[in-house]
């Protein structure tokens, strides 16, 4: 007796076992590079260390593959973003292996050759099969730029705000119309901007803007040492005025004191010379009393002698 054998399990294939390459030739120069400032500064957000980005690789979408030999279905976004994983490196997102999760942000540059499926069969599938939350167009030759948002399961085609901003909130992040200088060409892209409307600057842009707030520090440095060195240098001018006039000052008490000590000897000559001048009136009037004294006294004895003279003339 026989019994029926079970077919062996079906083994899925992995991203090494799909095809990542549609061997179509290469973008224009303006579509890699404006894709290639989006990648540059989006993997320098918190999407770089919490996210999974890719630019045209291919996306298997399909929960599970058909069996072989037919090849799962897959479109290969210009840019495309599945948050909240691991971002490591992969060939191709396979959905069967990433736990069904889908890419949940979309931008696709338009070209005369892709407009329309972009527009038609791209939309369809983005919108009802992946359930992208945020889906862009732009066109980086005539700067046409048209951005969907999901809302109750449809696409909504989103209005700048009155900065002329868009609102992506799958990534948390603004896409914004800018004019400026990319790898040496200049023109119109759009770029990234994060909550408070500050473009997420490029590795390029970070060093030159580091290099220039270094400069400007080193300038306010070289400026704040200046002031100090003039600073000081008043502080030492100031201090050798003040020791000059605080010398100067003890040199004018010290003729002030001069000058005093003289007029005190003076004064004390004058008060001297005075005392001698006073002392000599006093002598002279002591003399001009003794001899007005003396007169006196010689009259009287001359009286006397004249009154002796007369009593003895009459005696005899």
């Amino acid at each position: 007796m026989s019994f029926p054998v079970a077919p062996p399990p079906l083994k899925l294939p992995t991203q090494y076992d799909l095809p990542y390459d549609d061997d179509e030739p290469t973008d224009s120069w303006d579509a890699l590079m404006q894709v290639e400032l989006l990648l540059g500064t989006l993997y320098l957000t918190r999407h770089g260390r919490e996210s999974s980005i890719g630019a045209s690789n291919f996306v298997y979408y399909e929960p599970v593959p058909p069996a072989y030999p037919l090849l799962p279905k897959k479109l290969s976004p210009d840019l495309f973003v599945v948050p909240n994983t691991t971002p490591e490196l992969r060939r191709s997102w396979v959905r069967w292996e990433q736990g069904g999760r889908l890419p949940s942000f979309v931008l696709e540059l338009l070209s005369d050759g892709t407009e329309a499926r972009d527009f038609g069969e791209k939309r369809r599938i983005y919108e009802h099969e992946w359930g992208v939350q945020d889906y862009v167009l732009y066109d980086p030759v005539d700067g046409r730029l048209r951005v969907f948002h999901r809302v109750a399961g449809q696409f909504a085609e989103l209005r700048p705000d009155a900065q002329g901003r868009y609102w992506l909130a799958s990534l948390g992040l603004y896409l914004v119309r800018w004019e400026g200088t990319y790898r040496g060409f200049t023109r119109e892209w759009v770029r990234f901007a994060d909550a408070d409307g500050n473009l997420v600057l490029t590795p390029e842009e970070r060093t030159e803007q580091e290099s220039e707030f270094r400069a400007d520090a080193e300038a306010r440095s070289r400026e704040a040492h200046d002031r100090r060195q003039m600073a000081e240098s008043d502080r030492a001018a100031a201090e050798a005025r003040a020791a000059e006039e605080a010398g100067q000052r003890v040199v004018a008490e010290a003729r002030a004191a001069e000058e005093a000590a003289q007029r005190a000897a003076a004064e004390a000559r004058a008060a001297e010379e005075a005392a001698r001048c006073a002392a000599a009136e006093t002598q002279a009037r002591e003399e001009a009393a003794q001899r007005v004294a003396a007169e006196a006294q010689l009259r009287e004895m001359e009286r006397q002698l004249n009154e002796m003279r007369a009593r003895l003339g009459q005696s005899s």
